[in-house]
């Protein structure tokens, strides 16, 4: 999703962008290197710790390779109207909400994740059924989760400040 992917409306401006973090390689790609290490060096090892190698070699690939997808095809936008979210690659979502129908922002990071600077962040909104979004490994999660409160707050204070005008 590319700047000019996201049709801004009128009066609406880009407040905030994210994406997965590069920190989301760092487990397939030790999975892998220890599966490699396992197979050229141990040679003659017996037939189990060579299976076993194969299958962690396999494992590192597969979690690379949609890894790589993720990295390349999550998105996260935040406008001073809504929050526009794209997942992928298996399967592909894509979620538009408008900020007033978003209820809570729920940041969490573990120790690697505050010291790299990525974590998950989990929107709930209402609408149609309850939607509840996770996006995981998000650069920046802490501060785009503040922006979202910020803007859910202004946005709340424009909605009550119009409401207060029209009476």
């Amino acid at each position: 999703m590319e700047k000019e992917n996201v049709n801004l409306q009128e009066g609406e401006n880009e407040i905030a962008r994210s994406k997965v973090h590069p920190a989301a390689f760092i487990i397939p790609l030790v999975v892998l290197i220890v599966g490699i290490v396992m197979w050229f060096g141990f040679e003659g090892a017996s037939d189990l710790f060579m299976f076993i190698a194969v299958v962690l070699m396999a494992v590192g690939v597969w979690q690379t390779i949609v890894g790589i997808g993720r990295f390349l095809m999550t998105r996260l936008v935040l406008t001073s109207e809504r929050l526009v979210g794209q997942t992928g690659p298996f399967p592909r979502k894509e979620i538009e909400v408008p900020i007033h129908h978003v209820d809570r922002v729920e940041i969490k990071q573990g120790g690697l994740g505050k010291i790299l600077g990525y974590g998950t962040l989990t929107v709930t909104a209402r609408g149609e059924g309850n939607l509840r979004m996770r996006f995981s490994q998000i650069t920046g999660a802490d501060s785009l989760g503040k922006q979202i409160r910020s803007t859910m707050t202004a946005r709340s204070k424009q909605s009550r400040a119009t409401r207060v005008q029209s009476e």
